[in-house]
């Protein structure tokens, strides 16, 4: 049998805590309650810590007094049972916000635990639950998760938030920015590693008016995905707002063509949300918003940019972002809110920060065994982190470990990159080992999607079992999170390809990285596209372009079977046409016949000038599977973009004959180029039969289903 945590606040929920505890265990579950656990004596946080890391199960009762911010009482215990993956079960006991840590979970109702019919109706699904170990209980989301299947970045909240200490003089600025300040954006500033994501993140878990949060990470694609951002806002705000959850219900955006994300926020964000929903300020959190600008289209700063004054009044942002030149230029009519290393306030929170670090008994222990005082440690540390949060934490939990000697002070590296420097210099002791271990990281860091240690194996021809093994020596800033790889953070991949820093001592080969992974992709080409793995499909061509492999980039994207693989995995199939108004018919008969035929699309908005058309076509062109251009008299220009473009994302292009074009034989890197005549599609019905039979053969029938292949690349 599981053992179960109960997670309750005594003013509102004690009862129903007792009635579980004795419930549970009459079912043959071992149960942890405080009023039965707690012993005199000892630290009542030490002994709940470790009630939770002892249990399989934690069973949250969601109440006001448990969960209400920024001081419910349960809040701490949810998180350190998120940090540790325990698996958690929501109860609301009485109509409360759920914690966003947990957002998406859908809770088991005992609102009315009183009335017996009601309490064994939830209590059987609770047992049910413990029993079948499903993360989902009942289904108050299910209809609205199902159809946004946002992301959850619960875990990295948790993370973040642990051991958090100060930051008061950010919180009281933003609390006077609420009340007193009409401005839409609260822009939080600094260098990496200062504490802006931590910061935020307990703006989260803390804070009444947050209703939704966003984390951009530079190597998780998904998380740049505007579509996916404004997706997963939406559900966040379903699960705070009970009206508004009704009416994100009855929008019926699925059977529509969204191309822009901005008319997606509208559609599912701006207008149901009305203003009436809000009787407070509803604070959005979006962290890091310079990693978004790693989006190849319309990322997800310039989406907020353009459409946050079509949100509520009452709907703020509070955001944060390195010193980016190009995000301070975006939303340069709200003032940045910058984080110095040298400010008073940071090195009070960094004191602060080191102080607790250093309290812990594992720190005490280490510290009295070198006859090291705790504040020479201490002065030493703050003094060469000049203030920088990312290397206190690496640092102390270097010391810690027993990489760093207390009793040393040169043994502490100045800066953040010393960090990365001094850890590597440590790791690698000899320039030949590194020079054996890099091939790795050339190919980790180089990856558009993290990868497991099959997939890297099989880049750099080792065995998964030792990809794993040498990965250990560089865990701390490339951990393993759901069985693959990637960055801690964004700066780490700054200094290994030599944005930051001055030594290339350690720098990766990105191009050599690149060259790996192309020649993986096509190999596993050369068993035919139809076996192609997924990631080969979508990323083949992107690597192929960067390792300079013009002539197998262009054979992979004349490939009909390539393209009918890259269909079934994308969103769509792209229709990209001039900007000009008059030439917009046959795109539209093109585009109802591809529908009849199933095929999803994004259509060119007509635009008024050549910056609009050019700005429309980059935003879409990443996230798409095939881009088909239309081809007219005067439009090379276009033609020229569109291949720059689909070539350096990777992204197939395919051409109609709109009019006569002889500069189209003219061009040599487009011959080759699949095109179908269409150009007498208006006094010959038959030849325009012929060509779009022809077309609707090379891109085949829409499927229902997306194929899976399990091989060493998924």
């Amino acid at each position: 049998m599981s053992r179960v945590f109960i997670s309750y606040g005594r003013a509102d929920a004690e009862d129903l805590a007792l009635r579980l505890e004795k419930a549970l265990r009459e079912h043959g579950y071992s149960v942890w309650l405080d009023r039965h656990e707690i012993k005199a004596g000892r630290a009542w946080e030490e002994q709940i810590e470790q009630g939770i890391l002892a249990s399989d199960v934690v069973i949250a009762l969601l109440s006001p007094h448990a969960v209400r911010r920024p001081d419910g009482v349960c809040l701490d215990e949810i998180s350190l049972a998120r940090y540790n993956q325990k698996r958690i079960i929501p109860a609301m006991v009485i109509p409360c916000r759920p914690p966003l840590g947990i957002y998406r979970l859908d809770w088991i109702d005992f609102q009315n635990w009183h009335v017996p019919a009601h309490y064994d109706r939830a209590f059987a699904r609770l047992t049910g639950s413990l029993q079948q170990r499903s993360a989902s209980v009942e289904g108050t989301n299910a209809a609205v998760f199902g159809r946004l299947k946002p992301m959850d970045f619960g875990i990295e909240l948790a993370r973040l938030t642990r051991g958090f200490v100060g930051r008061k003089w950010l919180f009281d600025q933003i609390e006077e920015w609420l009340r007193l300040d009409d401005s839409r954006m609260f822009m939080v500033v600094g260098e990496p590693g200062i504490g802006k994501s931590a910061a935020l993140a307990s703006l989260v878990q803390r804070h009444p008016h947050v209703c939704a949060y966003h984390f951009c990470v530079a190597d998780l694609l998904d998380s740049l995905d505007p579509f996916l951002f404004v997706k997963s806002i939406a559900a966040q705000l379903a699960t705070q707002f009970d009206s508004y959850h009704a009416a994100l219900e009855a929008v019926d955006w699925e059977h529509e063509n969204v191309a822009d994300p901005g008319v997606l926020l509208r559609r599912l964000v701006a207008d149901p949300l009305k203003p009436d929903v809000l009787d407070t300020p509803a604070v959005i959190v979006v962290d890091s918003l310079d990693e978004s600008l790693g989006y190849a289209g319309r990322h997800i700063a310039r989406l907020i940019a353009e459409r946050l004054k079509d949100l509520p009044p009452r709907v703020r942002i509070v955001a944060s972002a390195r010193e980016n030149a190009d995000v301070l230029d975006l939303f340069s009519e709200y003032r940045p809110r910058p984080i110095q290393a040298g400010a008073a306030e940071n090195l009070g929170d960094a004191s602060s920060f080191v102080e607790l670090k250093l309290n812990e008994p594992r720190v005490h222990e280490l510290l009295r065994s070198h006859d090291v005082p705790m504040s020479t440690v201490a002065a030493t540390v703050l003094a060469q982190s000049q203030g920088n949060f990312l290397y206190l934490q690496y640092t102390l939990d270097a010391l810690l470990a027993g990489h760093i000697h207390p009793g040393d002070p040169n043994a502490f590296p100045e800066g953040v990159i010393g960090v990365y420097y001094s850890y590597f210099e440590r790791i690698f002791a000899t320039y030949g080992t590194y020079s054996k271990f890099r091939p790795l990281l050339d190919v980790v860091v180089a990856s558009r999607e993290p990868m497991d240690a099959s997939r890297i194996g099989g880049i750099v021809s080792m065995d998964p079992f030792d990809v794993e093994r040498e990965m250990q020596l560089v865990r701390d800033f490339f951990p393993k999170r759901e069985g693959r790889y990637q960055a801690f953070h964004k700066s780490i991949v700054d200094w290994l390809t030599g944005r930051v820093g001055r030594s290339i001592r350690f720098q990766v080969n990105l191009r050599r990285g690149h060259q790996l992974i192309a020649a993986e992709c096509w190999r596993q080409y050369q068993h035919g596209a139809v076996a192609m793995p997924d990631y080969a499909v979508r990323h083949g061509l992107y690597h192929l372009h960067e390792a300079e492999r013009s002539d197998d980039e262009v054979r992979l994207m004349r490939d009909p079977a390539f393209i009918r693989r890259r269909i079934t995995l994308g969103r769509g199939i792209f229709l990209s046409h001039s900007y000009r108004p008059a030439e917009s018919e046959l795109v539209g008969h093109v585009a109802d016949a591809l529908r009849a035929m199933g095929h999803s699309l994004l259509v060119d908005t007509l635009v008024d000038t050549e910056a609009e058309w050019k700005q429309n076509f980059t935003s879409n062109t990443p996230s798409m599977s095939v881009v088909i251009g239309f081809t007219y008299t005067r439009n090379s220009p276009y033609l020229q973009e569109e291949w720059r473009l689909t070539r350096a994302n990777g992204v197939p292009l395919i051409l109609i004959m709109a009019e006569d074009s002889p500069w189209l034989s003219e061009t040599p890197h487009l011959a080759g180029i699949p095109c179908f005549d269409m150009r007498e599609w208006r006094d010959s019905p038959e030849a325009y039969q012929a060509a779009f039979s022809q077309l609707s053969a090379l891109i085949g029938e829409a499927t229902t289903q997306t194929r899976h292949h399990k091989d060493s690349w998924q």
